[in-house]
């Protein structure tokens, strides 16, 4: 088909793909407009973070306005300071460690399971398979003669 050509098939329905599509976004940021309006209800919220949201919030949103360049340059030595002392680097590292340790134990065990059971499964034998009985019975009595 060449490139300048149009298909008939295509053309009729990619006016019903698009209103769809665009009936999809319109629905989607129908249902986000209305999850951010809705607060959210914090289900165990505590005295502290009760203070905070009613004091420590505002406060702070009437700083970041006043001084916004204070405030972005004071969050970007915040954040590099915690980069650079790494406060919970011991606990990631550990956490990091038992979450490595416990999915080989897992797997392990999965392992021992799956061996153990199928040394448990007796073995099949089916009719038209040779058995060892024959071979058995000759190497127990070496006197017989075939």
């Amino acid at each position: 088909m060449n490139p300048t050509q149009r298909d008939t098939n295509t053309d009729a329905t990619a006016p019903a793909d698009a209103e769809a599509a665009e009936a999809r976004l319109q629905a989607s940021r129908a249902r986000m407009r209305a999850s951010l309006e809705t607060p959210a209800t914090g289900g165990g919220t505590s005295p502290t973070g009760d203070m905070l949201t009613h004091l420590v919030k505002p406060a702070a949103g009437e700083f970041v306005r006043r001084h916004p360049v204070a405030s972005l340059a004071g969050a970007a030595l915040a954040g590099a300071l915690l980069v650079r002392v790494r406060p919970l680097g011991g606990l990631i590292g550990s956490v990091a460690t038992t979450i490595l340790v416990r999915r080989l134990a897992d797997a392990a065990s999965h392992w021992i399971d799956e061996s153990s059971a199928a040394d448990a499964a007796p073995a099949r034998v089916s009719a038209s398979a040779p058995t060892a009985a024959p071979a058995a019975a000759a190497a127990a009595a070496p006197d017989a003669e075939p």
